[in-house]
């Protein structure tokens, strides 16, 4: 965006005159910048995959160092997953002032469903962002898609019997199923 200011003559004293001169009309002067917005790249990198359980890691970076913190609302959100398999929020992660990325995680929900890793996809994306003391807000970045993956094991329940090795004839054998 250009700049504009005003210069204008609020009063007049002085010089001897019959009558003081009447203030002239303000004038308005526009500094072009020459461009039509100064306003850094933002990009977000992050995990294409990450096992059940375990935190994708994820990445903001800017083009060039803010003079003031600089904060990007992030939203995790459902693509193909449910609240078991990650907590869709929306919060803030800053980049200092003269820095020019910050990393965050985000943590996926171990459940007991044996669940097939194409069907477990969220997102993060940027909603919004503020400060930094730039020119102009950089445009927000494509969304970047995580997958879970149910890891090796599986997640079926575990079944235990135990009971008595012997037992005298006539006597009932007593046996528990856990």
């Amino acid at each position: 965006d250009d700049d504009v200011f005003i210069v204008s003559v609020d009063t007049t004293a002085g010089g001897d005159f019959e009558a003081q001169p009447t203030a002239p009309a303000a004038v308005e002067t526009t500094i072009n910048d020459g461009t039509a917005t100064d306003a850094p790249t933002l990009t977000l990198t992050g995990d294409a995959s990450v096992i059940e359980g375990d935190s994708a890691s994820y990445t903001l970076t800017l083009s060039e160092a803010p003079t003031a913190d600089f904060t990007v609302t992030v939203v995790i959100g459902h693509k193909t997953t449910e609240d078991g398999d990650v907590t869709p929020v929306t919060r803030d992660v800053v980049i200092a002032a003269g820095t020019t990325s910050v990393d965050f995680t985000v943590d996926t929900l171990n459940d007991s469903l044996n669940e097939s890793a194409d069907d477990d996809v969220f997102t993060v994306s940027v909603d919004s962002t503020a400060g930094g003391d730039f020119e102009a807000q950089p445009t927000a970045p494509a969304a970047v898609e995580t997958t879970i993956n149910d890891g090796t094991t599986t997640d079926a329940p575990t079944l235990t019997l135990t009971g008595d090795a012997s037992v005298n004839e006539g006597e009932a054998a007593s046996y528990t199923l856990t």
